[in-house]
């Protein structure tokens, strides 16, 4: 969701969320390499619907503050003035 707040347009934001991606298999990878760890596509398949959930929370909360600004353009009660 963080990276998706630096990014002001849509294939910005879409190439964001592959980078959170790649990363995380990046770290599966890398866990290999660990005595103690193995990295596995489970976890990479866990951590995609969490990046999906950050994503849709964001595209709510903007949905959100941008109907609040429009409505808040268009107030009858400020136009009075």
């Amino acid at each position: 969701m963080l990276a998706c707040l630096a990014c002001e347009k849509i294939i910005q934001r879409a190439g964001a969320v592959l980078f959170v991606f790649a990363y995380s298999l990046f770290l599966e990878f890398l866990q290999n390499y660990s005595p103690d760890r193995y990295g596995s596509m489970e976890d990479v398949a866990a951590n995609a619907p969490g990046c999906l959930a950050g994503v849709l929370l964001y595209l709510t909360i903007a949905g959100l503050h941008g109907l609040k600004r429009r409505f808040a353009l268009h107030d009858p009660e400020k136009s009075k003035d």
